[in-house]
């Protein structure tokens, strides 16, 4: 997203928000950032390995490298922005609905109006298709268990319940990407997957920590907390895995019913 380039351990960068609402995404170019020299950009040559997510619900950023001179006219960066999240946006369909594997850049070519010498200008591969469509998830999930208002909560209890709310309230608007992702996910590269899973794991280990916590209190109760953890957060994607047959369900039933039965799980 954005103009990107090869790997360096320091350039000028403007960050991009690509903000998913209802049936679109749509693109937000920001400046006035900076990226630290030391932090891997090499896990794919146009695809940051490290994300940031501030003050928005449900989106991907992506920081976009830019050189200091010679930048491109801002109306080329536009049309390369938003050819480029039109892409997403048509890939993650045929992706649902043929699969991964059985998807071709020759048909997202078609499905995108974007010829197919052309296509390839503005995503490198499948696999960074589909890496996007994973850290468009990950990203705010991240985001929200950093969240300093959640890190100050004492209670173990109210803590741990408030991240469940708050995960399932982002998860419930974006069932089919959650799905594409537990679904594809083994068919990214390997450096690629090891990022995806290394994200989840730091998802696993903030819950993990907060049962923890609980435990010494004497208000949480488990055998064991890295597996009870990975049992909590998988249980997290209830609705995605299963919106099929639990649609008489209003969004605040379910995030109350799904909240409920997880806190239980653990509760003295």
């Amino acid at each position: 997203m954005g103009h990107f380039l090869s790997p360096c351990l320091m350039e000028p960068i403007s960050p991009l928000l690509l903000i998913r609402k209802d049936d679109g995404f749509f693109p937000v170019e920001m400046s006035g950032h900076s990226f630290p020299a030391g932090i891997d950009r090499c896990v794919d040559s146009r695809v940051e390995a490290d994300t940031l997510m501030k003050g928005f619900k449900l989106i991907y950023m992506a920081k976009a490298s830019v050189p200091a001179v010679d930048a491109k006219p801002k109306k080329t960066k536009d049309i390369f922005q938003k050819r480029q999240a039109q892409i997403i946006q048509k890939a993650t369909k045929l992706f649902m609905k043929k699969g991964y594997a059985q998807t071709t850049m020759r048909e997202i070519s078609k499905a995108t109006g974007i010829d197919l010498r052309n296509l390839y200008y503005f995503i490198k591969s499948k696999d960074e298709i589909l890496y996007l469509v994973c850290q468009m998830i990950h990203t705010p999930m991240m985001e929200i268990i950093r969240r300093q208002t959640i890190l100050d909560i004492d209670d173990p209890v109210l803590q741990l319940q408030t991240i469940f709310e708050e995960l399932i309230e982002f998860g419930y608007d974006c069932n089919q990407e959650l799905l594409l992702m537990y679904r594809e996910s083994k068919s990214l590269s390997k450096k690629l997957r090891k990022v995806i899973f290394h994200q989840e794991s730091l998802l696993v280990s903030r819950v993990e920590d907060v049962l923890k916590k609980g435990k010494e209190r004497g208000v949480f109760q488990f055998e064991d907390a890295s597996f009870t953890a990975n049992f909590l957060v998988y249980g997290l994607s209830l609705h995605p895995l299963r919106s099929w047959n639990m649609k008489d369900y209003t969004k605040e039933e379910l995030k109350h019913l799904l909240v409920k039965n997880l806190m239980s799980t653990v509760l003295a």
